[in-house]
């Protein structure tokens, strides 16, 4: 497995977080928004 994560900005106590994710072949796509927009991105790759 290959993890590859950005981190936009961070999220702080209280934060409400909204959790996206989708897969592509072997592929997972995972996307964490809070109020001020996207903080992290992850892919993870199946090897």
């Amino acid at each position: 497995m290959r993890l590859e994560m950005n981190y936009a900005h961070e999220s702080r106590p209280g934060d409400m977080l909204n959790l996206y994710a989708k897969s592509v072949d072997d592929v997972r796509y995972i996307k964490i928004d809070n109020s001020r927009g996207t903080s992290i991105t992850a892919k993870i790759n199946k090897l």
